[in-house]
């Protein structure tokens, strides 16, 4: 009887340690782009080449689409919201090395050959980016002192240009709308997307710069008002108006 006793005694302890035991609950991730990444709440994942050395493969942590057998684990020494090492247990599988889209620098224990080359890309790339811009300041300095030198004959009369924030302005306010009629065939002129006035430069019979006086503040009448194509009525109807002030 004693003997029956302790049997059931042992079945019972194995029975609860096989049931406290269990199996691991592992992490579930989603795959994304046919394995070119992987997503577990609310981080991205992304591969950059085969892990560098296997010395570096820590515990399994996850698992892939529920799949028990296309494993996620820990790359020893760094944190899964950074690095994780994916594997699809079958024959002639590599472990793959996944890095969270909010990793700027790859340390150098985890270059990849692929990483490598992503690196050099991106180098070259934002240095033809650079490179861009840099032309880009110069050529729009280059054209605000153009302006400003060709703009400069009507500083007298009260137009002055900034260049730093390449706007016009006049007696204090900022200018929409600039026009003046040279003669027949050439104008002086520019439009801005904003403005609190509009200028018309006037001219003598002699065809002289004499001023520059307001015009309507709503572009589009003035430019029906205006047409460029007749400098006579423009200078002849802009000095009627300045008159009349």
């Amino acid at each position: 009887m004693k003997r029956i006793s302790l049997l059931l005694s042992v079945a019972m302890l194995v029975f609860v340690i096989t049931s406290c035991s269990g199996n691991p609950v592992y992490v579930n991730f989603e795959e994304l782009n046919n394995g070119a990444a992987l997503r577990q709440g609310d981080i991205t994942y992304t591969s950059i080449g085969v892990l560098p050395d296997t010395s570096l493969l820590g515990e399994q942590y996850g698992i892939i689409n529920g799949e028990d057998n296309h494993k996620v684990f820990l790359v020893e020494g760094y944190s899964p919201d950074e690095w994780i090492v994916e594997y699809l247990d079958v024959i002639m599988s590599v472990h793959n090395l996944y890095k969270a889209d909010s990793v700027t620098e790859i340390p150098d224990a985890l270059q990849t050959e692929q990483s490598i080359d992503i690196d050099a890309s991106l180098q070259e790339q934002a240095a033809i980016e650079q490179q861009k811009q840099q032309m880009s300041e110069i050529i729009d300095q280059q054209q605000r002192e153009f302006i400003a030198e060709q703009y400069k004959v009507y500083e007298q009369y009260g137009l002055t240009y900034d260049q730093d924030t390449d706007i016009f302005y006049y007696e204090g306010k900022t200018v929409l709308f600039f026009q003046d009629n040279i003669d027949n065939d050439s104008q002086v002129s520019f439009t801005r997307s904003t403005g609190e006035i509009g200028l018309i430069a006037i001219r003598n019979s002699n065809n002289e710069l004499i001023g520059i006086t307001t015009v309507s503040q709503d572009g589009d009448v003035r430019r029906e008002a205006y047409p460029s194509d007749n400098a006579a009525d423009v200078t002849e109807e802009a000095q009627t108006d300045k008159s009349g002030d």
